[in-house]
């Protein structure tokens, strides 16, 4: 009788783990990506997904005070790379799933070019560079301007990318740095400029499976990530993915 009380118990909570959804950490720059995705994640595997946005630094830290998520897809690699380094994450589990592009808006002109950056007086939105990958790009922008004395105000900083884009959209701001996806999102066309990939640090946007019970539902979730067809989407959305037949995992992006 004990043995069949235990394998019922054990049988009762298998079941509700099962039940449990998938929680994900999610920088801010992925966000309209994962409106997209999650739906059709949802619908083929019949999983529920939670998920939570943030700045990779904030998320980071979080995770490292114990947050239950299962998945991290932070904005950059350093992030996964230290939780897996100390045991934070299944080792082996990091891997590439994106490549950020940064940009240039000012809402109110047909086409924004080079100059229009470089003789800015206005205020400027970018994200916290000590919090996410997106602000240390933007950054590293305005250092290959001539730095911060380059400009007539300090940067107006948000804790992550998407309420960067917030500040420009609401007019709080008149122009950001930020990033190609969440314009594609909105479907911003004027007033945008493409950072040359030369004048920033490469943003590759890392994900990682965490420690925890359903770290199996996690890589599953990464593998989807990296499917044909989701790289196309992501690829839509705004985004550089690697090359095919490239390691993921590699440093090097």
């Amino acid at each position: 009788m004990a043995r069949i009380v235990l394998l019922l118990a054990l049988g009762c909570a298998a079941a509700v783990n099962a039940a449990e959804p998938l929680r994900i950490a999610v920088a801010g720059s992925f966000q309209p990506a994962m409106q997209r995705l999650v739906p059709i994640f949802e619908r083929s595997t019949g999983t529920r997904v939670q998920w939570q946005v943030g700045s990779s630094g904030a998320l980071y830290q979080h995770i490292r005070m114990g947050a239950g998520f299962d998945l991290f897809l932070s904005a950059d690699r350093k992030r996964p790379q230290g939780l897996e380094h100390d045991g934070f994450a299944m080792p082996g589990s990091r891997e590439t799933y994106a490549l950020g592009r940064l940009v240039w808006w000012q809402p109110g002109r047909r086409q924004s070019s080079a100059p229009d950056l470089s003789q800015f007086t206005g205020r400027l939105a970018m994200a916290n560079p000590r919090l996410a990958p997106y602000g240390a790009a933007a950054e590293a922008v305005i250092a290959h301007l001539g730095g911060r004395a380059a400009l007539s105000r300090e940067p107006a900083l948000a804790p992550n990318i998407a309420q960067a884009y917030q500040f420009v959209a609401s007019g709080n701001a008149a122009a950001g740095l930020l990033a190609l996806a969440q314009l594609k999102a909105f479907h911003v066309d004027d007033g945008v400029w493409m950072v040359p990939v030369e004048w920033y640090p490469r943003i590759c946007q890392q994900s990682v499976v965490l420690k925890s019970p359903r770290a199996s539902l996690a890589a599953r979730f990464q593998r989807f990530l990296t499917s044909a067809a989701t790289r196309k989407t992501i690829r839509d959305l705004g985004y550089a993915v690697p090359g095919d037949g490239q390691k993921r995992t590699a440093d090097g992006c």
